[in-house]
């Protein structure tokens, strides 16, 4: 009974560190791609808001040449 005591007696601490390793990794896994994400979204805005500027900065050069076109 004692032998098989002294073989027990540092499993608790090598199951706590496995388990923690693996809790360590799914964590970095999750703050990982929470960042990818944001990211990702914050790239299609800022593409959004230029495409959003170029258009409407485009669209007053294009209506006062249609304005030109039709007072002359």
């Amino acid at each position: 009974m004692m032998k098989l005591l002294s073989k027990q007696k540092g499993v608790t601490a090598i199951e706590f560190v496995m388990g923690a390793l693996v809790l360590f990794f799914a964590t970095f896994a999750i703050f990982e791609s929470s960042y990818q994400i944001y990211v990702v979204n914050m790239t299609e805005y800022s593409l959004r808001e230029t495409i959003r500027n170029t258009k409407i900065y485009e669209g007053k050069g294009i209506n006062q040449q249609y304005e030109d076109k039709f007072k002359s």
